[in-house]
């Protein structure tokens, strides 16, 4: 048996409030978040169970102060791609 699935996203987020690295606290404009989600679930055997994903993100700071150290208007601290793979055994 296997279960495929597919998602996409986007998120905006606007006034934001986050700690600065120097304990200063800062309002962010406007965020977006905007991507994918592809995951796969399949039975090895009754019992044992195997699940993958992988997401692909896009994050950008749409308007306000850029917060990525080389200027650019990427989100700080947001990985572009994320891959996930775990297991579960019903004993």
């Amino acid at each position: 048996r296997l279960l495929l699935s597919a998602a996409l996203f986007r998120t905006d987020i606007e006034n934001e409030v986050a700690a600065n690295d120097d304990g200063t606290w800062s309002q962010y404009g406007k965020k977006r978040v905007e991507g994918y989600e592809l995951s796969a679930t399949g039975n090895l055997t009754p019992d044992w169970t195997i699940i993958a994903g992988y997401t692909q993100q896009h994050a950008t700071v749409t308007e306000g102060q850029n917060v990525a150290q080389d200027g650019s208007s990427a989100l700080a601290y947001t990985p572009k791609h994320a891959f996930t793979l775990w297991t579960q055994y019903q004993a």
